[in-house]
């Protein structure tokens, strides 16, 4: 994935996306469920609202993460951030009503 050209054809023939094309790098000293759960409290406050997983599924998950990274993590947590993680990873003509 290092070698591909960050362009929207590029990531799209790769089986994903750009969204907002914002880039975080970080080092491996980062927490990374802490620097997701920062991630997710400001999709969830920044949410326009307009389709269900992104209004629902970005509350629910900045939740999640707020538990695991104050102690109070759920056995189930893990399972259902997966699972919320691949329902926002589909670009939004998936998501149509059928």
């Amino acid at each position: 994935m290092l070698d591909l050209p960050y362009d929207f054809d590029s990531l799209i023939q790769a089986g994903s996306m750009s969204g907002s094309s914002a880039i975080i790098v970080m080092d491996d000293s980062t927490d990374i469920v802490g620097a997701l759960a920062n991630i997710a409290e400001f999709y969830a406050h920044e949410s326009c609202g307009q389709c269900t997983p992104c209004r629902e599924g970005s509350l629910w998950m900045s939740k999640a993460l707020h538990r695991l990274t104050h102690g109070e993590g759920r056995a189930q947590d893990a399972d259902y951030s997966g699972q919320n993680c691949r329902q926002h990873s589909r670009r939004p003509d998936d998501l149509r009503l059928r």
